[in-house]
């Protein structure tokens, strides 16, 4: 008598490696860009791959920070993007703009004293609109010395977290600032000190407000599992910084948390994410990791080459564009958008995202 094997989940494995992580430090010159990349291909497809389009390599581990340098293997890179592509392989990344995601930070304070006078700024994507509007506007009433101290002076505050940082970001801003336009938005933070005062910092002694990687992940998995019904094995690079925050990961993707739908409009994450297990594991070990960090290079070498104007003589840059446009599924990017109806933001809202992380990690 066979096996009934209807409702019997397999196991599907999920390889995941991130490029530009800086910790902290959003605005790292040499870094502006952090990326995650990720894929489902089997294992042993990927050794098949590997040996079809970087046989040549005498290297045992695959790194796109070599690969990049060369233009016969930037030839490699660029047929094995198309590859993926022509074949349909899944492939998603998160895609972040560090500068700009240290402008969504400050918004994130700002809606804290605009939540606390009764208005939802997240409701209709506000927060995105208003983040676009800081980004484009302040360097132009500005200048990019002012628009670039100012972030500067708002890392240390969010890093250092005490009387000394505060009063290095915040005094400055009770300046009169020319343009009136300028002085209008400086007015946004002035708000904060106006509304906290010192009393500020506690909102952000207590966590780390500055990473980017933990919630970039948890996003991609989300997609992940919104096409995935079978059990998922997430093989992590042993390297990233993930891995010092495994006891919080497991947490927020395990599969036993209660069905809850958070966010707002199309930014909504479903849990529970079920992610059965989570490895962290060298990639040297694994062709699966070693792939997603070409994926990963390529796309941080794509958005670098695109933040920088586009030089016509970066052909390895241009080429890869077409291909790893085509992988991203997550963006914190600038956009010339601010109404809903541009940000695609008029949907309905759901439980808070804050208020159940803060639930599920309690006591971590």
């Amino acid at each position: 008598m066979g096996l009934n094997l209807r409702g019997v989940k397999k196991l599907v494995s999920i390889f995941l490696d991130e490029c530009g992580y800086t910790g902290a430090d959003l605005l790292n010159v040499d870094q502006p860009i952090f990326v995650i990349a990720s894929h489902n291909i089997d294992e042993h497809e990927c050794l098949k791959i590997k040996e079809t389009f970087f046989g040549r390599i005498q290297a045992s581990e695959l790194k796109h920070s070599v690969l990049g340098k060369r233009p016969n293997q930037q030839k490699m890179v660029i047929e094995f993007l198309n590859y993926l592509v022509e074949k349909g392989y899944s492939v998603k990344t998160s895609i972040v703009h560090k500068q700009y995601a240290v402008i969504c930070k400050m918004v994130e304070m700002i809606e804290t004293v605009m939540y606390d006078d009764g208005i939802d700024l997240y409701d209709q994507g506000g927060n995105l609109g208003l983040a676009n509007l800081l980004f484009y506007c302040l360097p132009v009433f500005g200048g990019k010395v002012i628009f670039e101290d100012l972030l500067y002076r708002f890392q240390i505050m969010m890093r250092v977290k005490d009387e000394k940082s505060y009063d290095l970001f915040f005094e400055p801003l009770f300046n009169k600032y020319e343009p009136k336009e300028l002085d209008d938005l400086i007015t946004f933070f002035r708000s904060i000190h106006l509304k906290f005062g010192y009393g500020f910092l506690d909102h952000i002694k207590d966590h780390n407000p500055l990473d980017i990687s933990l919630t970039s992940a948890l996003t991609i998995m989300a997609r992940w599992r919104s096409e995935i019904s079978d059990e998922i094995n997430l093989i992590h690079d042993a390297s990233t910084n993930m891995s010092k925050q495994k006891d919080i990961w497991d947490a927020l993707v395990d599969p036993n948390l209660p069905p809850i739908v958070t966010g707002y409009d199309r930014r909504q994450l479903k849990f529970p994410i079920g992610v059965s297990n989570t490895v962290f594991e060298q990639s040297e070990k694994w062709v699966g990791l070693q792939l997603a960090d070409i994926i990963a290079g390529a796309t941080t070498r794509s958005l670098q080459w695109i933040i920088n104007g586009k030089s016509s003589e970066d052909h390895y840059a241009r080429q890869v564009t077409d291909y790893v446009n085509k992988f991203v599924e997550h963006a914190i990017w600038p956009k010339m958008a601010v109404t809903p109806s541009e940000l695609e933001t008029e949907g309905e809202n759901a439980a808070s995202p804050i208020d159940f992380v803060l639930e599920v990690t309690k006591g971590l």
